[in-house]
């Protein structure tokens, strides 16, 4: 489940069920040690730089001895840090649930004047206005905490270091060709 949400959700592609076993070439391996990051998870990093994989798949032998000593709740860290590292959804969420939240009142608001003008017997005074007005507000707010978390992102993806694109081969440098004396 985790690893369809992660691809849904980021973009980039992630081998199912792959192990922290890697076998990089050394390009691979100098481009992610030239990434500042401090906790890389490589699951996720490895197939974003675009080098050709390949996978090998292998069945494993049962453990010989001992219990696995990752618990859920650190399943659920992984997963969360993840997340937020390489993806920008839960940003997305908040921009749209509050621009939608500040629409609904919006309409909400509209319609409860109408209401008001065309039966005034039936409102409760004040309750729908400060109703619609937090609601408006709030959704503003979210709306707007979601526009400056965009601007935070694009900081954050700068300082992290990651390479936007990998040069796999340099084409040979045209011979120099000796200019034509003039005597």
């Amino acid at each position: 489940l985790f690893y369809r949400v992660f691809s849904a959700a980021s973009r980039t592609e992630m081998v199912m069920d792959a192990s922290d076993f890697r076998l990089l070439s050394r390009r691979s391996l100098n481009v992610i040690l030239q990434i500042p990051e401090r906790s890389k998870f490589f699951r996720g990093l490895i197939p974003s730089l675009g080098f050709p994989i390949v996978t090998l798949t292998y069945t494993e032998a049962p453990r010989s001895t001992g219990e696995p000593s990752y618990s859920l709740a650190q399943s659920f860290r992984l997963a969360h840090q993840v997340l937020f590292d390489f993806s920008i959804v839960p940003l997305r969420f908040v921009f749209w649930f509050g621009t939608s939240l500040a629409f609904i009142s919006f309409c909400f608001g509209i319609g409860h004047i109408i209401v008001k003008l065309v039966a005034r017997e039936r409102i409760v005074a004040g309750f729908t206005d400060i109703i619609a007005s937090i609601l408006f507000l709030s959704g503003c707010i979210l709306a707007l905490l979601g526009i400056l978390s965009r601007y935070l992102i694009l900081i954050l993806e700068q300082l992290r270091g990651r390479p936007v694109f990998v040069v796999k081969d340099r084409a040979p440098a045209p011979p120099q060709q000796r200019p034509a004396s003039n005597r």
